[in-house]
C-alpha cells in the first residue's frame, strides 16, 4: 500500500524532453545538496554550493520551458519547438 510503481506511470505521463530537462537537473540538484550535508567537496568546492548553482540552472530551465509552453499556446502555432515526447 502507497508505494508507487514506475510502470504504472508510464501509461499516463509520457516523457517529454521537456520535463525530462526539468527533472533530471532537479535529481543532480538534490544529489549535490544532499552529498554538501555529508560535507562532500569536489576539488576543494562544497558540494553543497555546486548543488545551489544547480538549483538556479533548474529553476531557469524550468521558468524557459514554461514561457515556451505559454508563448505556443498564446500564438496558437509552435513557435520555439519543445521536442515530441521519446515515450508515449
Amino acid at each position: 500500500m502507497g508505494s508507487l510503481h514506475l510502470p504504472s506511470l508510464s501509461g499516463h505521463l509520457p516523457l517529454q524532453p521537456r520535463r525530462l530537462s526539468i527533472f533530471l537537473l532537479l535529481w543532480i540538484t538534490f544529489l549535490f545538496l544532499g552529498l554538501g550535508d555529508f560535507g562532500c567537496t569536489i576539488a576543494g568546492i562544497r558540494c553543497g554550493a555546486i548543488g545551489g548553482y544547480l538549483g538556479l540552472l533548474t529553476g531557469i530551465d524550468a521558468l524557459l520551458v514554461a514561457f515556451i509552453e505559454v508563448l505556443n499556446a498564446t500564438a496558437g502555432r509552435t513557435v520555439i519547438p519543445l521536442g515530441k515526447p521519446i515515450v508515449r
